[in-house]
C-alpha cells in the first residue's frame, strides 16, 4: 500500500513538472524537433541535410530571441564581419577618431517571396560625464537589406570625430532599431579624451 502511495506521489510530481515546463516546451518545440531530425540525419551520415535542419532551427531561434547589440572600439574600419582589429584602449588624443564595430543580433528577418529581408537603423550620441548629450544624431544609417540567404552576419562600423571634445570622460551611446519590429537596443562604450 505504501509502495502504491509512493508511486502515485511520484506520478503526481512528474505531472506537475510536465505542466510547469509545457509552456516552455511549446515555444521551443519547432527548433527542438528540427534539431532532433538533424541528429537523426547525422547519425545516418547525411551531414548536409543535418546542417540544413540546424540552420532552419537557428533561423527560428534568431527571430524569437529579440534584438540585442554589442559594440567594440576598433583601430581601423572592419574589412568584413568579424574582421576587425580591437583598439588597445579607450583613450583618444586630439588627432584620433573613434571607430566602432557594432553587431546586432536577433533582428527580425522575414521571408518575402524568394528573399530574406531585414531592416536596421542606427542613432548615436556622445554623452558627457554627467550623462548629457554633447553630440547626437538620429539616423546615422537606416538600411533595409534583401538577400537570398538568411543573413545573420551583419555589422556597422561608424566613426565619430572625438578630436574636438574637451579633455574628460565621455560615453559613446548607440541605439540600434529593428525597422521591421520597431524594437530597439542600446549599447554604451566609455571613452576618455586626453
Amino acid at each position: 500500500m505504501q509502495q502504491v502511495h509512493k508511486i502515485s506521489m511520484l506520478f503526481l510530481c512528474i505531472i506537475g513538472l510536465v505542466t510547469v515546463f509545457s509552456a516552455h516546451e511549446s515555444q521551443a518545440a519547432e527548433p527542438a524537433a528540427l534539431l532532433g531530425q538533424a541528429q537523426s540525419q547525422a547519425v545516418v551520415g547525411k551531414m548536409a541535410k543535418a546542417y540544413d535542419l540546424t540552420e532552419d532551427a537557428a533561423h527560428i531561434l534568431w527571430n524569437r530571441m529579440g534584438l540585442s547589440v554589442s559594440a567594440k572600439l576598433v583601430s581601423k574600419p572592419a574589412q568584413g564581419f568579424g574582421m576587425y582589429e580591437p583598439r588597445p584602449n579607450a583613450v583618444f588624443t586630439s588627432k584620433q577618431k573613434a571607430i566602432i564595430y557594432i553587431t546586432p543580433r536577433g533582428y527580425q528577418v522575414q521571408k518575402q517571396s524568394n528573399q530574406y529581408v531585414f531592416g536596421i537603423g542606427l542613432d548615436g550620441a556622445i554623452l558627457d560625464a554627467s550623462g548629457r548629450p554633447v553630440w547626437e544624431k538620429k539616423g546615422i544609417t537606416s538600411r533595409t537589406v534583401a538577400s537570398r540567404a538568411f543573413n545573420r552576419e551583419f555589422y556597422l562600423c561608424p566613426s565619430l570625430d572625438v578630436s574636438k571634445l574637451p579633455a574628460g570622460k565621455y560615453t559613446l551611446q548607440f541605439t540600434l532599431h529593428d525597422l521591421l519590429t520597431k524594437s530597439s537596443s542600446t549599447v554604451t562604450i566609455p571613452i576618455t579624451r586626453k
